[in-house]
């Protein structure tokens, strides 16, 4: 296997996104689960650090089938380690009960 050849970047922090974009892409994960009780019917939630790209249908899929329950505090935990990511899934707001 050939070496990664990296050109065109400005700064060192270029060279690492660029390579790791290549190597071993991850995204942050944002979307929204069911909430019971809650004074809204969907809850916005986001992963508490970048997940595989590769691994992102699989936990949308996942999350799209949980349901969380009201009140919950932003940065509540929805789902820890969510699909074995090792990532946890979070609240991104405030939800207080109906």
């Amino acid at each position: 296997e050939g070496a990664l050849e990296i050109s065109g970047q400005t700064c060192k922090r270029g060279e690492d996104f660029a390579r790791a974009e290549y190597t071993n892409p991850v995204r942050m994960l944002t979307t929204t689960v069911k909430i019971d009780g809650g004074r809204i019917h969907r809850l916005p939630v986001i992963s508490r650090s970048e997940i595989p790209k590769a691994k992102l249908p699989e936990c949308l899929k996942y999350l799209y089938g949980i349901q969380a329950s009201a009140p919950v505090k932003s940065g509540d935990v929805i789902c820890a380690d969510v699909c074995g990511t090792g990532v946890d899934i979070v609240a991104a707001r405030d939800v207080a009960s109906a």
